[in-house]
């Protein structure tokens, strides 16, 4: 919807826009563990 006009309107995105996760995954992946790392580190300190 634009809100100037008040009227919606149609939404395209041009280019190329692959989805490719294998770039992306291993970063996740490493930045998860360190959170989970870190909180199990956490844990182990205060029993």
């Amino acid at each position: 919807m634009n809100f100037k006009t008040g009227f919606i309107e149609e939404f395209s995105i041009s280019g190329r826009h692959d989805a490719c996760y294998a770039q992306r995954v291993p970063v996740v992946v490493e930045a998860i563990t360190a959170i989970v790392l870190a909180d199990l580190v956490l844990i182990a300190n205060t029993l």
